[in-house]
């Protein structure tokens, strides 16, 4: 299992990555990113349970504990007067986090797969934590929802995104998460030694 050190250096990676491939600023000071198809941006993921289904309102109400037990899923990038990128961190009581769950009707998978795809080319405003959005989408033919997912990158990659959804499916069943490791703090101060 990787240490904090190798946590943290894989963010500084990722953010130096980010800085090579077209981090800028919009006319309002908002850090965007461009999104190109190669290197891809965004994870997406959507998962299906069997049997009976939890309610809507208890899929955002886990998808909101999780973002805010998880630092990295309230993480936002910005850049310094100089160019320089960095982290930043809201509080998981701030009063300003928005945190995005959607609930959208789709006639079949392949209607589902289209917008699950859709949400993968949307960009992020980097600078507007979380990185991340999620939702439900009922489908017309079957009785148990997709819950799905796209977190940015620079945020999370195909490791963390597994525990992330083994943490939701904990807190669905009415689990208790172990204490999350800050990675992002921990890159932070690794970036600024």
């Amino acid at each position: 299992a990787p240490d904090r050190r190798d946590r943290s250096q894989r963010l500084t990676v990722a953010l130096g990555s980010l800085a090579q491939h077209g981090v800028e600023r919009d006319n309002q000071g908002r850090v965007l990113v461009t999104l190109r198809p190669d290197p891809p941006y965004h994870y997406g993921d959507a998962l299906r349970l069997t049997g009976a289904s939890p309610a809507p309102s208890d899929w955002r109400e886990a998808w909101s504990a999780l973002v805010r037990h998880q630092p990295a899923l309230r993480t936002g990038l910005s850049a310094a007067a100089d160019g320089t990128v960095r982290l930043h961190t809201l509080p998981a009581d701030d009063a300003n986090l928005h945190i995005p769950f959607e609930l959208v009707y789709a006639a079949d998978e392949r209607e589902a797969g289209r917008f699950l795809h859709e949400q993968t080319s949307l960009p992020f405003d980097l600078s507007c934590p979380p990185l991340a959005r999620a939702g439900l989408i009922r489908l017309a033919d079957s009785a148990a929802p997709l819950f799905w997912f796209v977190l940015h990158h620079a945020m999370a990659d195909g490791m963390s995104a597994t525990q992330i959804q083994q943490d939701l499916l904990t807190l669905l069943g009415g689990g208790k998460l172990a204490p999350a490791i800050d990675g992002p703090r921990l890159a932070s101060r690794a970036e600024q030694a």
